[in-house]
């Protein structure tokens, strides 16, 4: 649990300013990206390649969420391993330490991009559909 809670803590004061950054910069490209295949649909190469540049950011922006949803999962797995693994039958020291670590589990680990989001499935599918709306803002801009 020591290092778990170590290994989490050091990711995030490594790479939380440079995920914010990277998902700014996916949300941008999604965003124009989706505008520009749809100005570009009648050569249909050019939008061939902007289509595939669109899913692998698309994939790339899963692939950081996942593993943000991967940690919030080995969370909940550490909580519900030590809530039914007859913590009450145990001595009561060990019973107290049990407590201690399923308080600390109710803290949610996270990874985070900067302050404002948290990186896991659900908001994976928020910067996917706030793409998709400014997305259509540029459309109604660009007519």
């Amino acid at each position: 649990m020591y290092i778990f809670c170590r290994f989490t803590n050091h990711v995030q004061s490594t790479f939380s300013q440079c995920l914010f950054i990277n998902t700014g910069i996916v949300l941008l490209l999604l965003s124009i990206g989706t505008l520009d295949i749809i100005m570009n649909f009648n050569n249909h190469m050019n939008a061939l390649r902007i289509g595939f540049v669109w899913i692998a950011v698309v994939l790339y922006l899963f692939k950081i969420s996942w593993a943000g949803q991967m940690i919030v999962d080995i969370n909940c797995k550490i909580l519900k391993s030590i809530y039914f693994c007859g913590w009450y039958n145990l001595p009561p020291e060990t019973q107290y330490l049990m407590k201690f670590m399923m308080m600390r589990c109710n803290i949610p680990f996270e990874l985070k991009a900067g302050p404002l989001l948290n990186l896991n499935v659900e908001s994976f599918a928020n910067v996917l559909k706030m793409s998709l709306s400014y997305f259509t803002v540029l459309l109604s801009v660009s007519q």
